[in-house]
Formats: structure tokens, sequence, C-alpha cells
């Protein structure tokens, strides 16, 4: 197989699982940390917050949206609110909305999360959609500003996005050094192997390639890459 037809089919398989398609973990510290900030401006909210937050990882983004904007009306400056709600109208077909809302939280508060979100957004609006070459090349810009700001955050995430959409934009030299960073701050994340297994069948190193892909599997690979993978032969 052609290096640039593996690029692209890779790119198909997991574009969708960047933003909508993956089950949500999320880290019972930074969850802590995001309350202690709502107790701080508007206590009573918290309870609304995490229904919404509930109701958004379940995919119920009519619901997650309406009791976010209820957070917002007693915390208005509270960005975490601000960015899960932009990622409820984004789920609902609402980008535009959506952005608009990122860029505020972004204006308020640069941080990791606010630049990743508004960069995931404005890259990947909907399932299965993509934005304007333009709007990718900004989300590039903001995603390499989250992962230099957070480096020392423990979080895999913001280099696999950055990795991912340097593959959509076809930056190779970008991808290779997302993707050697990936490897030495984070040997054992599923993305970590997927990504390398790409940066290895651009080598044509097959017998690599197909090793990374058996353990990105093995570290959960959604089973949909699994079932449209191609072979590295």
């Amino acid at each position: 197989m052609q290096p640039k037809l593996f690029i692209a089919m890779a790119t198909v398989i997991l574009i969708a699982a960047v933003v909508f398609g993956q089950t949500v973990f999320r880290d019972p510290k930074r969850e802590q940390a995001i309350t202690e900030q709502l107790a701080l401006l508007a206590p009573a909210a918290i309870e609304t917050f995490q229904r919404a937050t509930a109701a958004m990882d379940k995919r119920d983004y009519q619901q997650s949206a309406q009791l976010y904007r209820e957070v917002l009306k007693q915390a208005p400056d509270f960005t975490p609110a601000m960015r899960r709600l932009g990622f409820s109208l984004a789920g609902i077909g609402q980008a535009d909305d959506a952005i608009a809302l990122l860029e505020t939280a972004v204006k308020r508060e640069r941080s990791p999360e606010n630049l990743i979100s508004l960069a995931e957004i404005l890259a990947f609006p909907g399932e299965q959609k993509q934005g304007t070459p333009e709007q990718r090349e900004t989300a590039f810009a903001l995603a390499k500003e989250a992962v230099s700001r957070s480096l020392d955050s423990g979080d895999s995430s913001y280099l696999a996005f950055t990795a991912q959409l340097a593959l959509t934009l076809r930056r190779e030299a970008d991808f290779r050094s997302a993707t050697a960073l990936l490897v030495r701050k984070f040997p054992d994340q599923m993305s970590t192997h997927y990504f390398n297994a790409i940066r290895s069948a651009m080598d044509e190193n097959w017998i690599a390639a197909e090793e990374e892909i058996k353990k990105a599997e093995h570290l959960g690979l959604p089973a949909q890459s699994m079932a449209e993978r191609i072979a590295l032969k």
C-alpha cells in the first residue's frame, strides 16, 4: 500500500472519533478542580453543572445545552460551562453558535482546555464533517498553543489532536514532530501507537506499522477502526 493512500484512509477512519465518537472518561481530579472553581462563583449551580456534564457525556446535547445555559445565568464568566455548552451546540448542529461561544471562552481565559476546544470545533464542527481550510489552519495554530501550555499536564489528548490535525492538513513535518513527542512522553497511550503506525507506514515500514496498530487495538482503538482497518502489506 502506498503511504499516501494509507494516510488518507487513516484520516477518514478516525476523524469522527476525535470529537464526537469516543466514550468519555473524565479525570476526577480535573472535575473536582472545576467544581471548586464554580463553587467560588455560584455554589448553587454545581448540581446543574454536574447534571449537564452527565447529559453531554451521554450525547444528550439538547439537555446538556439547556442545563449549561442555566449555569451560565448564575456564573456568566465560568468558561468550563461555556466550552461545554459549545460542544453541546455543535452536537445539535449549531456549529456557528458553538464557535462564537468558544471564541468568547478563549478571550476570557486562554487556557489549554479552551484553546483545544475551539480548535476541535473549528476543525471538526460535526460528526464526519471538517471545517474549511482556513478554519483548520486556525485550529492548528490554536492546538499548537494548547500543546505548549499543557506539556506538563500529563494529558496526551492535546498532542494526539495536534497530530490528527497535522495529518488532515498534510503537514508531514508537524505530524512527525507531534508523534515523536507522543512516543517520548506518552509511550503507553492508544493514540501514540495509532499515530506511530501511520508514521511507520509513511516510511514504508509495514511490519512496525502492523505491530503498532495491534498495540493500539489492545489499548482500545475503536471497533469501527478495527473493522475498517487497512492491511499494512
